[in-house]
């Protein structure tokens, strides 16, 4: 899940890419198991910790 948290951060990946990355069948197991260990659903992780969009 490290992995997925810095690809979270750093890029722009769509959930999709980054979990078949990481060997999940499908977004919604990557979803549980991310929101399992951290607390917080991968989108919603992104949105408070990754790339900041120029406005």
């Amino acid at each position: 899940m490290n992995i997925a948290e810095n690809e979270l951060r750093l890029t722009n990946k769509r959930l999709e890419e980054i979990s078949s990355e990481l060997g999940y069948q499908d977004v919604a197991n990557f979803s549980k198991a991310f929101s399992q260990l951290k607390g917080i659903t991968p989108g919603a992780f992104r949105k408070k910790y990754g790339i900041k969009k120029a406005r």
